[in-house]
């Protein structure tokens, strides 16, 4: 059985991190990112990386390119793209060679095709995308608690202090919280799917990495693993997304909760739930 692109699609994960910072904030010395009430935050760009990461590392289909890859400049990459399909001055396009180049775009670019993208620049005009996949911001269950966690080290970096007997063995520290559970939801649009030419592989693809990434993303400073997953399809449009995810309730048994053991999941509406696809 594959995704059907032309009906909508819900997905409803949760993950934990323990003793690792699943999402650093840069305006705040790289600390995991908490909300007023207490709870972790992780942004959707982040999964979004994520995912076009998992993509990259498993796939090798000229169809499922990724095209937000760091170190790329978009003046470069849009004057290459126009090339491709003969413009020699991207500066001067017209409204078909834009539409031309969009569906070229639209044709190699798996991220493209899903999370969508903002092309244009002052130079390189180009027509900008609508995402048909909405990552929500996702939100732990639980409230979290951060460290700050020293790092020391057994060798030096410089001879001299080896020749003193000056051995530097702080060698910095990190930001952790203790244990957090995190709920993510994504919902496709088959109405801008469709716009975007999105593929029952792209859709087997997403499906693929909001399973499969976590191991592909694991580092020194963070492991998230994938605890319970949920897919919805529903038959039409006229459904509501908080419905759906009302139908799934996590209730925590322990009020400082350190594991996956600690919560209870229950689906109170199996209403559009795809078994196939749901991992409990």
């Amino acid at each position: 059985m594959n995704f059907d692109p032309t009906k909508p699609i819900v997905w409803i994960g949760y993950f934990d991190c323990t003793l690792g910072n699943p999402n650093g904030d840069p305006n705040f010395d790289n600390q995991a990112r908490i909300l007023s009430d207490g709870r972790g935050f992780i942004t959707p760009t982040c999964y979004k990386r994520k995912v076009r990461n998992y993509a990259e590392l498993n796939v090798s289909n000229a169809s499922q390119q990724i095209y937000a890859k760091s170190g790329i400049a978009l003046e470069s990459f849009l004057k290459d793209e126009y090339t491709e399909i003969g413009v020699k001055d991207p500066k001067k396009t017209t409204e078909a060679s834009r539409n031309e180049l969009e569906a070229n775009l639209l044709s190699k670019y798996f991220d493209l095709r899903l999370f969508g993208g903002v092309l244009s620049t002052g130079d390189h005009p180009a027509n900008n995308i609508k995402t048909c996949c909405v990552v929500s911001p996702i939100i732990s269950v639980n409230q979290i608690e951060t460290m700050e966690v020293g790092i020391t080290r057994c060798f030096s970096s410089k001879d001299k202090e080896i020749t003193n007997k000056k051995l530097n063995q702080n060698m910095g520290s990190f930001n952790a919280i203790r244990y957090g559970l995190y709920k993510i939801t994504v919902e496709y649009n088959p109405t801008l799917g469709a716009k975007n030419k999105v593929t029952a592989e792209d859709l087997s693809l997403l499906n693929d990495a909001l399973n499969y990434l976590y191991p592909d993303d694991a580092s020194a400073a963070r492991r998230l693993k994938l605890q319970k997953i949920y897919c919805f399809t529903p038959d039409d449009k006229k459904y509501k997304i908080q419905n759906i995810e009302d139908s799934i309730e996590v209730v925590c048994k322990n009020d400082a909760p350190t594991s996956i053991k600690d919560f209870e999941f229950n689906v109170l509406n199996h209403q559009y739930l795809n078994d196939k696809f749901t991992d409990q």
